[in-house]
C-alpha cells in the first residue's frame, strides 16, 4: 500500500498543482476536497478564471455551471473542483477576478500608482473604462449578479471603493458635481457593456467629454 502523501502527489501533477509548495506571492492557497490546502500558480487560476468570464459573457447574463467552466477551461468537473471546492468559492474568485481586470485597466489608464493620484484623476481613469465598456461585458453582468449576493460584493466595493470614494473634506457642491459625473460613467458602463443605448465615434466622445468637464469642473 502507498502512502497517502504519495498517492496526494501524484494526483496534484495529474492535476497541474504544487501541494507543499510555500506561501508566497507567486502562488495562490487551494482548498482540496479531502480537506487538504494545496497550491496554484497564479497562471493557472488566472486561465481558469478567464475561461469562467468567457462562459458568462456568452451565457449573457444567466447562471454558469461547474460543468461548463470545467469543459471551457479544458478540465474535468472533479479537475475544476480541486482548485475550487464548490460553485460558491468559483463565484467568489470569478467577482474578485472580474473586479481586478477592471481596476487593473484603470491602472494603466492612470498611468501612476493610485495612491500618488488624486480624486479628479481616478474619476478621469474610470470614465475611460467605462466608456470601453463593450470590452467588460463579463465584467459588468457579474457586477449586477454581485449586487444581488451580498457575500459577493465586497471584492467589487473595497477594489473599486479605493478609486471612487470621495475625500471627506470636499465641500457640497463639489461632492454632488463628482458624484453625479461617477453616475453618469456608471450608466455609460451599463450601455456600452449591454448594448442598449450603445454609442458609438462622435456621440461617444461627446458624452466622454461632458462626463470629464463635469469632474474637471470646466465647460465642455
Amino acid at each position: 500500500r502507498k502512502p497517502h502523501r504519495v498517492q496526494y502527489r501524484d494526483q496534484s501533477a495529474r492535476l497541474g498543482c504544487t501541494p507543499g509548495a510555500p506561501t508566497n506571492a507567486r502562488s495562490s492557497r487551494l482548498h482540496l476536497p479531502n480537506g487538504k490546502v494545496s497550491y496554484m500558480r497564479p497562471s493557472q487560476r488566472s486561465a481558469i478564471l478567464e475561461a469562467a468570464l468567457r462562459v458568462m459573457n456568452a451565457a449573457e447574463g444567466g447562471d454558469i455551471t461547474l460543468d461548463a467552466v470545467a469543459h471551457e477551461a479544458g478540465l474535468t468537473k472533479p479537475g475544476l473542483l480541486y482548485h475550487f471546492r464548490n460553485r460558491d468559492v468559483l463565484l467568489a474568485a470569478i467577482v474578485d477576478h472580474a473586479a481586478a481586470n477592471v481596476e487593473n485597466d484603470m491602472t494603466a489608464t492612470l498611468g501612476k500608482p493610485l495612491e500618488n493620484a488624486n480624486a479628479t484623476e481616478r474619476l478621469l481613469s474610470y470614465v475611460h473604462v467605462a466608456a470601453h465598456g463593450a470590452a467588460k461585458r463579463a465584467e459588468f453582468i457579474i457586477w449586477g449578479q454581485a449586487t444581488y449576493r451580498p457575500e459577493l460584493t465586497e471584492p467589487w466595493t473595497t477594489r473599486m471603493g479605493r478609486w471612487l470614494e470621495l475625500p471627506d473634506d470636499l465641500d457640497a457642491a463639489t461632492r454632488a458635481r463628482l458624484t453625479t459625473a461617477r453616475l453618469a460613467a456608471d450608466g455609460l458602463w451599463g450601455a456600452q457593456a449591454t448594448g442598449v443605448s450603445t454609442l458609438h465615434g462622435a456621440d461617444l466622445e461627446a458624452v466622454v467629454s461632458s462626463i470629464r468637464s463635469l469632474i474637471e469642473g470646466t465647460t465642455p
